[in-house]
């Protein structure tokens, strides 16, 4: 999961992912973008992006589509980042100054927050 700073930056990093993974033919890796409302970006003359059209299909539709098999990166702003239960986030990149209150808050800790590293898994049975 990557947190963005903006719907915009969302879009541009998941194209810079998107544009990465065909330059260098990486297969079995896909991206998806989780945002509210829609953007438009100020560098393309009259486009409009929205969730359900960057991902191909409606927004109710992302948690389940996250979950398989097809997808391995989430791209999101303004949204997923205040009680976000995903048992598949492994790690949070967050590429954006963390505030709150008008104090800055340690990435490390909203990563533990956001990621809840504690819940036991499958894979990790001595948490």
């Amino acid at each position: 999961m990557v947190v963005t700073r903006s719907r915009l930056h969302a879009i541009r990093m998941t194209q810079a992912f998107d544009d990465g993974i065909t330059s260098k033919s990486y297969r079995g890796i896909s991206t998806l973008v989780a945002f509210s409302e829609s953007v438009e970006d100020p560098d393309v003359t009259e486009k409009e992006y929205t969730e359900a059209e960057k991902n191909g299909f409606s927004e109710g539709q992302l948690p389940k589509q996250f979950g398989s098999d097809d997808y391995q990166v989430l791209v999101i702003a303004e949204t997923y980042q205040t009680g976000f239960d995903e048992p598949l986030l492994h790690i949070m990149y967050v590429d954006e100054k963390v505030k709150t209150k008008g104090v800055r808050v340690s990435r490390p800790c909203l990563v533990s927050t956001g990621s809840r590293p504690a819940r036991p898994t499958p894979s990790c049975s001595t948490l």
